[in-house]
């Protein structure tokens, strides 16, 4: 059973601003800890926020210059632990 959250659009405000930095974080380490790996953690935040941003600010990621740019350090990312640029659906079944 799926339940329906609502948010405000301060809330949703709020949430992006901390995907964005909390991304930023694992960027700039390099995932060090290697949570997209095992939980997808950057690929899940990214594609959150990709939610987020039209209801809060009627934009999308690809609407912004660090949208794309960021969707691309994230496959990068992927690349050097491994893994494919984007996750199949075998990976996303696994993530925990």
């Amino acid at each position: 059973m799926s339940a329906l959250i609502e948010f405000t659009k301060s809330e949703l405000i709020e949430i992006s601003d901390a995907i964005s930095a909390t991304l930023d974080r694992y960027l700039s380490a390099g995932d060090t800890e290697r949570h997209e790996k095992q939980y997808g953690t950057l690929t899940l935040l990214h594609e959150a926020q990709a939610k987020i941003l039209p209801v809060a600010f009627s934009f999308t990621l690809a609407d912004t210059a660090w949208g794309p740019e960021r969707a691309q350090r994230i496959a990068d990312l992927r690349i050097e632990m491994g893994l494919p640029a984007t996750p199949t659906e075998a990976e996303r079944s696994g993530w925990r």
